[in-house]
C-alpha cells in the first residue's frame, strides 16, 4: 500500500467521487483553499475551544445563580470564543468575501443547541445537589472533548472525531454536519463516517454502542448504531481504497457531471483519460 493511512474523510470522498480521491491520494494533487475549507476550519476551531473552556465556565457558576444567569455565562463564553475565532481568520474571510456576521450567525445556531443542553443539565444538577463551582464541575456529565484523534495501523485508518461525550457509564462520539438533514435517518456517507469513528474507538479499547450525527443547521441529532452491516461497509470501503491506491489505475470520470461543477480539480481531471487507465508513470 502507499505510504500513510486512509483518512476517515476519504471514505466519504470515495463514495462521492472515486476519481477525485485517486487524484489526491495517488497523483498527490492538492485542492487550493476554498470557501468551504475556511468555513469548516472556523467551525472546528470554535467547537474545540468551546469544549476546552467549559470547565472555566462552570467554575464561575455560584449557588445564587439561576438558570437565566447560567445561560448568560455560557452565551458570553461561547460568543467571545466565536468572535475571537472569526477575528483570527479575518484575512481568509475577506479573501473569500465571507461576511463575519454571516459566519457568526451560522455557527451560533449550533452553539445555541449546546448552550441550552448544558444550561438545562447544570440547572437540574445544581437544584438536585446544591453544588456550585468545582463541585458542580466534578459532578457534571457528560464531559465533552472535541477534535479527538484516533488511528489504527491494523485497520489502516485514522480520523478526528468532532466531539465525544463522556458519560459515567457510556461514551458517545458525535459528527457535526452543516447543510441539509434527511427526513429520516442520516445520509449514507455520514453513516459510514460515524461508523468508521466507532470502529476506531472500539479498536483503541473504548466500548461504544452508537454514534450521533448532529445536523447543526436543523438542530437535529440522529443516532447511528454500530452493527455488523455498517462495520462490513466501512471495512469494505477501506479495502477498495487501498486496492485503488495500490493498483494505481485511474477511475473513470463519474457519471454525474453535476458533481464536477464546483470541483477545484476539474481542469486537471479532464486532462487525463476519461476511462480507467494506469497513468502514474506517464504523469
Amino acid at each position: 500500500m502507499a505510504e500513510g493511512m486512509i483518512n476517515v474523510t476519504d471514505l466519504s470522498e470515495y463514495i462521492y467521487c472515486q476519481r477525485k480521491l485517486f487524484l489526491k491520494k495517488v497523483l498527490f494533487m492538492r485542492e487550493p483553499q476554498n470557501e468551504s475549507m475556511v468555513r469548516g476550519s472556523i467551525k472546528h476551531k470554535f467547537n474545540e475551544e468551546s469544549c476546552l473552556n467549559e470547565k472555566n465556565v462552570v467554575l464561575r457558576i455560584q449557588r445564587e445563580h439561576e438558570i437565566k444567569d447560567i445561560k448568560e455565562i455560557y452565551e458570553k463564553s461561547y460568543s467571545d470564543i466565536l468572535k475571537n475565532t472569526i477575528k483570527i481568520n479575518m484575512g481568509l474571510l475577506n479573501q473569500f468575501n465571507i461576511k463575519p456576521e454571516e459566519i457568526f450567525e451560522k455557527n451560533w445556531i449550533g452553539a445555541l443547541q449546546d448552550i441550552d443542553e448544558r444550561t438545562n443539565a447544570i440547572a437540574e444538577l445544581k437544584k438536585r445537589t446544591g453544588f456550585s463551582s468545582m463541585d458542580l464541575w466534578k459532578s457534571l456529565f457528560p464531559k465533552i472533548k472535541a477534535e479527538v484523534k484516533f488511528e489504527s495501523k491494523a485497520m489502516k485508518l485514522k480520523g478526528i472525531v468532532d466531539r465525544i461525550e463522556y458519560f459515567e457509564d457510556d461514551i458517545v462520539p458525535f459528527e457535526i454536519k452543516t447543510g441539509s438533514c434527511p427526513r429520516e435517518g442520516v445520509w449514507p456517507s455520514h453513516s459510514v463516517q460515524i461508523g468508521a469513528y466507532l470502529l476506531l474507538m472500539r479498536e483503541s479499547g473504548i466500548k461504544v454502542k452508537k454514534g450521533v450525527l448532529r445536523y447543526s443547521d436543523a438542530g437535529i441529532d440522529r443516532d447511528v448504531v454500530l452493527n455488523q452491516f455498517l462495520e462490513m461497509e466501512v471495512l469494505n470501503l477501506v479495502d477498495k481504497i487501498v486496492n485503488m491506491i495500490d493498483a494505481k489505475e485511474l477511475p473513470a470520470i463519474c457519471d454525474n457531471r453535476n458533481k464536477c461543477a464546483n470541483c477545484a480539480l476539474r481542469g486537471k481531471c479532464y486532462e487525463l483519460p476519461a476511462t480507467p487507465e494506469n497513468v502514474v508513470e506517464e504523469y
